[in-house]
């Protein structure tokens, strides 16, 4: 009996077409990358200081001087003190020559008397508007702003999930171009919200679909992916969202403007829509559902095209004669959980998903324990991602999915630990970047195996809802990380101790998954269930031995 890989090895393990499609699907991304990272620009901080109507007629320098308290006590920091109180000032007892001709040891600035500031003003130095001045998250609000990456990330998580089930359901170009078209009119809706409350709300939903969108195209250019080019389109395939991520740094450093950022972040996806005229329904996904015809006029296509002969007595029906009665079940999460390796497996892959998206927003956000500017931290994500493809594509060809992704994170791990002792050294600045930037580079090649490698262990019928599954969980690391580089504050090394302790533990469970490397996909539940097993092994040594002939074998020496 064969599989559907059999027949991608015939038409075309990875052939022209599955390039052209290929890169269509996975430029998509790009806006997914971009609106992951988006809020560092958005939401950047602004210096600011406290309004006091009537000192309109003074420059920035002398109404900071004059409302800016000297000190505030020993409880209060100095950054705060200047940014979130004021001196208190009768202004309307002085009169506007007063101001003007105020200077720094006038009677004006002497008041010791302070309190709270109620409105601000906010520096244009680097930027002229950020979400910070739009509703005013600063100070004892300041919380918010990190809480929105937060909001965003249990969207993302939610729409995995939701999106996964529809996708296996009802195809993975359905759920694609659902979630693409939403996060469309979510990015555009979102720019002129007047209120935070309901500015949170589309930033989840914007999560929701913009994640959604990434994983239904990331299964599907897999699933038409044969097996001996798996390895390098599930590590090359993400590119589009590294890119995204460079975009955003450019955009952020040259659009001052946050109004004008979302924008060009909103549009993008309109381009990627016309997919629908261009890509048809994941032929894997069709065999599974029982449409064979249709499978089977994509496959011819796909073969023409890569310019291969289609197999003329392939029969479809024959791939999936014991799967009818698992495909009708298997379209929910909880058959994640019904056998008892696929349970473990999930565990252990949701585990490993969550470290690495916790360590890579961990140290693209840390700037307030690491020191970075925030276009250092992004670009250095961006960069350390594009470099993790040559290092994982290598390595996960050489010594398999299991141990590469293992000794990616513990990496990982050992360069977070290696920096604690550098951060208050500055000094030793150029060797903390240097180490940080590494850690990064071996902890984007797990996070790139995470997908690659349960993408091949689930089998076909819960494959996007594994994925999806395991996504979720990376949200919920990408949801944690926001609030965990606050952590920074209460003691300057405890976001790198956590986050060093969860790589290395992850790295470690990854043993307990199976290798993958140049292995068929499994295809139901069943053939899911005894993936890596004995019972799979031995089954493939009887295949073997079936398929051996005198003949052939004589032909092979020759």
């Amino acid at each position: 009996m064969g599989t559907f890989d059999d027949i991608l090895v015939q038409i075309g393990q990875f052939g022209r077409y599955q390039i052209m499609l290929s890169f269509l699907l996975c430029a998509s991304f790009i806006s997914t990358g971009w609106h992951t990272v988006s809020i560092v620009f958005i939401g950047a901080h602004r210096d600011h200081w406290c309004r006091v109507p009537g000192l309109e007629g003074l420059n920035e320098t002398q109404r900071r001087s004059l409302v800016e308290p000297a000190y505030c006590g020993p409880n209060i920091k100095e950054d705060v003190c200047r940014q979130c109180y004021r001196n208190v000032l009768n202004i309307s007892s002085i009169s506007l020559l007063e101001l003007t001709s105020w200077n720094t040891s006038g009677p004006l600035n002497a008041s010791r008397e302070i309190e709270k500031c109620d409105s601000w003003e906010y520096s244009s130095t680097e930027f002229t508007s950020t979400l910070l001045n739009q509703y005013d998250l600063v100070c004892d609000r300041d919380w918010l702003t990190s809480m929105l990456q937060t909001i965003y990330m249990a969207g993302y998580l939610v729409g995995c999930l939701f999106f996964g089930t529809i996708s296996d359901r009802y195809g993975r170009l359905t759920a694609f171009l659902i979630a693409l078209g939403l996060e469309l009119v979510i990015a555009v809706s979102e720019i002129y919200i007047p209120f935070y409350s309901m500015f949170a709300v589309f930033r989840f939903l914007l999560g929701a679909t913009a994640g959604a969108a990434y994983t239904c195209a990331y299964v599907y250019v897999l699933e038409l992916t044969g097996p001996r080019y798996r390895a390098v389109i599930g590590v090359f395939g993400q590119w589009g969202f590294d890119v995204g991520v460079f975009l955003s740094v450019a955009v952020g450093y040259t659009v001052k403007d946050h109004i004008n950022m979302q924008w060009i972040f909103a549009v993008p996806p309109v381009i990627f829509l016309v997919a629908k005229l261009l890509v048809p329904e994941s032929p894997r996904w069709l065999v599974t559902k029982g449409r064979f015809e249709e499978a089977e006029v994509f496959l011819r296509k796909v073969a023409k095209i890569n310019r291969r002969q289609f197999p003329e007595n392939t029969k479809l029906e024959s791939f999936i004669d014991h799967s009818a009665n698992d495909d009708e079940k298997a379209t929910s999460a909880l058959d994640l959980f019904r056998t008892p390796n696929m349970r473990r497996r999930s565990l252990v892959s949701f585990y490993v998903w969550f470290s690495a998206s916790a360590v890579y927003y961990g140290l693209m956000l840390g700037d307030r324990g690491f020191g970075f500017s925030i276009y250092a931290n992004v670009a250095q994500s961006g960069a350390a991602a594009i470099l993790a493809y040559f290092v994982c594509v290598i390595l996960y060809n050489k010594i398999g999915r299991r141990l590469g992704i293992m000794s990616m994170s513990v990496t990982a791990g050992v360069c977070i630990f290696i920096c604690i002792p550098l951060l208050n050294m500055k000094h030793l600045y150029p060797l903390l970047f240097t180490v940080s930037f590494l850690g990064k580079i071996a902890n984007c090649a797990g996070f790139h195996g995470a997908y690659l490698h349960s993408s091949e262990y689930y089998p076909t019928v819960v494959r996007n809802v594994g994925v999806g599954c395991g996504s979720m969980f990376a949200r919920v690391g990408g949801l944690v990380a926001p609030q965990l580089v606050r952590l920074a504050i209460v003691w300057q090394p405890l976001p790198a101790i956590i986050l060093g302790v969860v790589a290395i533990t992850a790295g470690l469970s990854n043993l307990l998954l199976p290798e993958t490397l140049n292995k068929k996909l499994p295809e139901t539940i069943e053939d899911g269930e005894n993936f890596g097993t004995k019972k799979q092994k031995d089954e493939d040594a009887n295949t073997e031995m079936l398929n051996y002939s005198p003949a052939s074998n004589g032909t092979q020496k020759a």
